[in-house]
C-alpha cells in the first residue's frame, strides 16, 4: 500500500502528460516485489504481440470491476489471440481487448508453446473500452524502466584470454567467443581491446559479431608489412548500442595470404548498461 501511495503522489505531482509520469508508470510492477518472480521475457517481444500466440493483459482501470465476489481494481483479460496492430515505434494495440478504461503499466504476457510459460512481451499504457495500448519491451524500455526505479548503470569487463591459433592461407574464420550476462538494458558502452601476433597484420580479415547478429569490422586484408595486431579500448558503442550485451559474441579472425601464421593472444569486451 505504501508503494502504490507513494506512486500515486509522484504521478500526480509529474501532470498527466509529463513523461516523468509515464516512467513511474511504466515501473509500477517492476518496483513491486510483492507481485513474485519476475516472468521470463518473450526474446522478440513485437513479433510475439504481432503474433497469434495466446495472450493475456493485466491492467488497473479507473473504474473498479464487478465480479460475482466483489470489486477489483486489478483485472485480467481472459486468454485472447488477436493479433496486435503496429502503430508506431514499439506502440502496438488490440481492438476488442480491454481492462477497462484508464488503466496502464500493467504487464502483457505471451504464450511460450513449447512449455506452457508465459513470457513478458509489453506493457500496458493506454486503453478504453474496447481497445488496449501496449509498448513492445527492448533495450529501452529497459532502460526506462530501470532509470524510473533509481538503478544504475555498471561496467563489466569480460575477457577470454584463450590462445588461438590462426591457420595460414585459409578462408573460412576462425572464431573466440565471449558470454556476456547480468544485464536488463541496451548496450550504454562498448569498448574493445585485442592482442594477435603476426608477421604481417595485412593479412588479417577480423570481424566482431554480437549476439543479435551485428558485425564490427576490425581489421581487412589490405597488405600491410606492420607486425602484430594490438587494439586498446578502442570505442564501438555505435555499432551495438541499441542490442542487448547479454549472449554470446563472437570474435572472427582469418589470414588469408600464404606464407605467415597468427596467434590470438586474448581480447576483452568493456561493457556499461543497467
Amino acid at each position: 500500500m505504501r508503494y502504490f501511495t507513494s506512486y500515486s503522489e509522484n504521478a500526480n505531482s509529474e501532470g498527466p502528460n509529463d513523461e516523468k509520469t509515464f516512467a513511474v508508470d511504466f515501473s509500477v510492477l517492476y518496483g513491486n516485489s510483492e507481485f513474485g518472480p519476475a516472468k521470463a521475457t518473450s526474446p522478440d517481444a513485437g513479433a510475439s504481440i504481432r503474433s497469434s500466440t495466446s495472450k493475456r493483459i493485466i491492467g488497473y482501470p479507473a473504474e473498479s470491476i464487478q465480479r460475482n465476489n466483489g470489486r477489483y481494481f486489478q483485472h485480467a483479460t481472459n486468454d485472447f489471440n488477436l493479433n496486435g496492430f503496429k502503430i508506431f515505434g514499439s506502440f502496438y494495440e488490440f481492438d476488442r481487448v480491454s481492462t477497462g478504461p484508464g488503466n496502464s503499466g500493467g504487464p502483457l504476457t505471451v504464450l511460450d508453446e513449447s512449455n506452457g510459460n508465459e513470457l513478458l512481451a509489453g506493457i500496458l499504457v493506454s486503453g478504453t473500452k474496447r481497445s488496449a495500448g501496449v509498448v513492445a519491451l527492448d533495450g529501452s524500455t529497459d532502460a526506462l524502466a530501470s532509470r524510473a526505479l533509481g538503478l544504475d548503470s555498471r561496467t563489466v569487463t569480460f575477457k577470454n584470454k584463450a590462445k588461438l591459433e590462426i591457420p595460414d592461407n585459409v578462408r573460412s574464420y576462425s572464431t573466440s567467443d565471449i558470454e556476456v550476462s547480468g544485464f536488463s538494458s541496451a548496450t550504454e558502452k562498448l569498448k574493445f581491446s585485442m592482442s594477435a601476433k603476426a608477421q604481417r597484420r595485412g593479412d588479417l580479415d577480423v570481424f566482431l559479431r554480437s549476439p543479435s547478429g551485428r558485425i564490427r569490422w576490425i581489421n581487412k586484408q589490405k597488405g600491410s608489412n606492420a607486425k602484430n595486431l594490438k587494439i586498446q579500448k578502442a570505442d564501438y558503442t555505435k555499432s551495438f548500442s541499441s542490442s542487448s550485451p547479454n549472449g554470446i559474441w563472437q570474435l572472427n579472425i582469418r589470414d588469408i595470404r600464404k606464407g605467415n601464421t597468427a596467434t590470438l593472444q586474448e581480447y576483452s569486451l568493456r561493457v556499461s548498461a543497467l
